[in-house]
């Protein structure tokens, strides 16, 4: 049997002794009075009072050590006066002093049973030393100040409980949220005003009726009766109720069942809360950011068609031999800009391709080597002259190539941008993984930017950021490619240099898409 199972044993048998005990006590008490056996009479009572106490103590989750100590100080002493043979004259003593003691400090009804068994313990010593009418006496005194302890008690117990009913019943009136009971079999059997006002009817109205009258789709119904019927979890979620003028709101709904001690539902309770104008400013916000993305989307389409075209043009005239006087430099300048401008582009139609889930890699064997030259090479000879690419024999990973291209482009352009040369691009192999680190002797980037950077927009916040142009998607993009190849993009510090190091798998890894 486990520890829940011990425990509701344990429960039964407390419940079952606690109703006998007082019960046997008192017929025993009964049987030694009409039969003038004042020793037994002595204890029965002794019985009696223990166990009623013990049972209003727990029902009061409040034990009262004093309360039994007087108790069977008093029944030991009204033993000791109805048998003269066994007096106690010292217990006599100690259960009228604890008796007084406790009258100081007992309140309301508590002090009235402290009275009582003072008078149980005294009125038997006096009564019961004379004769055996008299000690009879003694017992029908004690018994009833034995009642009329337990009286008190009953009465505090009683009041108790009144009270704790009463505010847990202003508290179901009042709370803001709507709580409800519901039956096995699906009726509404017991809910608060919050939850009659949020299904539009008054408290008569609904209760008894079938909950899923209430639903818009009975799938959802039988769905979250499935979830709760699980286990004894909570279970939130947000549905769709019709209200009694028609109107369809949306409700999240905390539900849990009731169980017994044997483990069967007894009840399902819960809380009821309306979050519609949530669910409206959600489904808001959804649309702008689709709305966003389909702008972006939209733009970076029609910008990329005549930019090709330019970008184009103005390689083939950069590479003319005898370009004309003065425009050399200028052309150079507006090929650069170009560049730069399609990568944007690229990272906007990549951005949301991946927020949208529309974006996928291409496996392929890519000479990681290759890439890198053709990176490099793509670049302004002005600026070429500041970068080193540093490039192993033979080296190839698993990949997209154009991917790892833009990724590339992306790391040197924004060590151009931001940081300081000299700039190198290195590449290493191992068994698992190539290695792909572009570094700069840029300025220490901040601990608190480090993750900031990987945010999409986000330029760094500095004058040097302000003026070097971009977009703040490079790094968000080239992370999320690198991830996309079952690799990584990272950054790191290292001899006064930053790094920004590219991981991509060497043997044959699926690859993953958005």
């Amino acid at each position: 049997m486990d520890d829940a199972g011990m425990s509701r044993l344990r429960l039964r048998a407390t419940q079952v002794l606690l109703v006998f005990a007082p019960v046997a006590a008192a017929m025993i008490g009964l049987i030694a009075l009409l039969s003038g056996d004042h020793r037994l009479l002595a204890w029965s009572v002794l019985g009696l009072g223990v166990s009623a106490v013990a049972s209003l103590q727990i029902a009061l989750h409040a034990p009262d050590p004093m309360l039994l100590i007087v108790l069977i100080a008093g029944a030991v002493a009204l033993g000791s006066g109805i048998a003269p043979s066994s007096s106690l004259p010292g217990v006599i003593a100690a259960a009228a002093t604890m008796s007084i003691v406790w009258i100081a400090l007992a309140e309301g009804p508590r002090r009235g049973a402290a009275v009582a068994l003072v008078v149980f313990a005294l009125l038997g010593v006096a009564l019961g030393r004379d004769s055996v009418d008299a000690g009879r006496v003694g017992g029908l005194i004690a018994l009833a100040a034995a009642g009329a302890g337990s009286w008190a008690l009953m009465r505090t117990v009683v009041l108790r409980m009144h009270a704790d009913q009463a505010s847990l019943r202003n508290l179901f009136e009042r709370v803001p949220v709507g709580l409800y009971r519901t039956a096995v079999s699906g009726e509404l059997l017991e809910i608060n005003p919050a939850g009659a006002a949020l299904l539009g009817e008054s408290r008569n109205a609904v209760i008894g009726r079938r909950v899923r009258a209430f639903f818009v789709d009975q799938g959802d119904f039988t769905r979250l009766r499935a979830a709760v019927g699980d286990g004894a979890q909570p279970v939130v979620t947000d549905i769709r109720f019709r209200r009694a003028d028609g109107e369809v709101i949306w409700v999240r709904d905390v539900t849990r069942p009731v169980t017994d001690e044997s483990g069967e539902i007894k009840w399902f309770e819960g809380e009821l809360q309306d979050v519609t104008e949530q669910r409206r400013h959600l489904e808001e916000l959804q649309s702008l950011v689709q709305s966003k993305s389909d702008l972006i989307a939209a733009v970076s389409h029609e910008l990329r068609t005549p930019l090709t075209a330019v970008v184009g043009f103005l390689d083939v005239l950069v590479g003319q031999e005898d370009p004309a006087a003065g425009t050399s430099e200028l052309l150079q300048i507006a090929c650069d800009q170009a560049h730069d401008l399609a990568g944007i582009v690229d990272d906007l139609l990549t951005a949301v391709r991946v927020e949208n889930h529309e974006l996928a890699v291409r496996e392929k064997v890519v000479d990681v080597g290759d890439v890198i030259r053709r990176v490099v090479a793509s670049i302004s000879p002005g600026s070429r002259g500041d970068i080193a690419a540093v490039v192993s024999a033979a080296t190839t990973a698993i990949a997209d190539p154009a991917r790892v291209r833009q990724i590339l482009r992306n790391l040197i352009g924004n060590a151009r941008r931001y940081g300081k040369p000299p700039i190198r691009v290195e590449c290493a192999a191992s068994a698992e993984t190539v290695t792909i680190v572009v570094s700069d002797a840029g300025d220490v980037i901040a601990p608190s930017a480090t993750n900031q950077m990987w945010e999409p927009f986000y330029s760094g916040g500095s004058d040097t950021a302000t003026t070097a142009g971009g977009i703040g998607l490079g790094l968000t993009v080239s992370r999320q490619l690198a991830q996309l190849m079952s690799g990584d993009l990272v950054h790191r510090r290292s001899l006064g240099r930053n790094e920004f190091v590219l991981t991509l798998p060497a043997g044959r890894h699926l690859l993953k898409s958005a």
